[in-house]
């Protein structure tokens, strides 16, 4: 049974990495967490994908993308008053980006390789509940330090 959200609709969760094995992975990873799941490989495509959105639909976006990067999506949809919950994930544990996404409002940035401990707890049953306590969840101070 896949995870219901508020009003009975099924929660998405948009994924956006441009490497194709590893955005199967992911995809792979959150549907046996019971998540229905999109795909887009680069930044443009991804906006096209995301102004279809559902209003309790997740991102979860690679950092380094072609066309650009997940802060430059995270600003585009933040400027088209989408305030859906956005996880960056990345190879590198960069300070600046990881502050900035935090600033612009993304949920949380974690780094790759993605194992279930890391990304299923941050991903809400309900809008606004986590599967885990707060503090058994991966943030963002052990993820760069």
């Amino acid at each position: 049974m896949s995870p219901k959200t508020k009003g009975g609709s099924s929660m998405k969760i948009y994924v956006i990495e441009d490497n194709t094995v590893y955005n199967e992975y992911v995809c792979n990873l959150l549907k046996k967490g019971g998540f229905k799941t999109e795909q887009a490989y680069h930044l443009n495509t991804a906006k096209k994908l995301l102004t279809k959105i559902g209003d309790d639909d997740i991102v979860l976006a690679d950092l380094r993308l072609p066309e650009g990067d997940s802060i430059e999506l995270l600003r585009w949809m933040r400027k088209n008053e989408m305030r859906h919950p956005f996880i960056v994930m990345t190879n590198y544990g960069e300070v600046g980006s990881a502050v900035e996404s935090m600033k612009l409002g993304s949920k949380d940035y974690i780094q790759k390789p993605l194992l279930e401990d890391k990304l299923l707890p941050l991903i809400p049953i309900k809008p606004g509940i986590s599967k885990k306590p707060k503090a058994e969840r991966y943030s963002l101070t052990k993820s760069v330090t």
